[in-house]
């Protein structure tokens, strides 16, 4: 006979276990048995994470990847309009990437900016290897560079990956949320 465990406790054993990283379970609930974690989302949101000064970031090091040359964010926001909707992002994934499928629809891309922090959040249903960093480090490149935003529609119909930007380091993102 199975023993049923209360959900609060489920929560605090996973906590115990992570305490050595920054990562927390803040509510556990029952799925049903065809529930995949992975396959089962309906939507995911991410964050990525940028300080845009020459001095050092200190306490965030680590935590958001410091770009010391300026952006211009509204060149960012205007390219990163080009994303939206449903696109082969061939141009935004890894050569790693083993999805059968490049075809991915972006839901939404908003870049906020608070003093020399920008956060860059953008969320879809599924999304390719490194899709989210590479978007990111091709956002910069037009903020550094003060690119024509209509160019990313030159990146995205070239399908190529070496037609996008560099990609991001991995510190400075987040997985924000992930809706079942």
């Amino acid at each position: 006979m199975e023993k049923e465990f209360e959900l609060y406790r489920i929560r605090n054993a996973i906590n115990y276990h992570l305490k050595s990283i920054p990562i927390v379970v803040l509510n556990a609930e029952v799925v049903d048995d065809a529930f995949h974690a992975r396959f089962s989302a309906k939507k995911r949101y991410y964050e990525y994470r940028i300080v845009n000064r020459y001095a050092p970031a200190a306490l965030e090091t680590g935590y958001v990847w410091q770009v010391f040359s300026p952006l211009d964010v509204n060149i960012m926001r205007e390219a990163a309009k080009h994303l939206l909707g449903k696109h082969d992002l061939s141009s935004f994934r890894s050569k790693d990437c083993h999805a059968a499928n490049p075809i991915r629809t972006i839901d939404d891309i908003n870049i906020i900016q608070n003093g020399n922090h920008i956060h860059i959040k953008i969320s879809a249903i599924s999304f390719l290897h490194n899709q989210v960093r590479i978007i990111v480090g091709t956002l910069v490149e037009f903020g550094k560079n003060r690119t024509n935003p209509q160019e990313m529609l030159n990146i995205l119909n070239q399908c190529k990956r070496n037609a996008a930007g560099v990609t991001a380091p991995p510190f400075g993102l987040y997985l924000v949320k992930i809706d079942y």
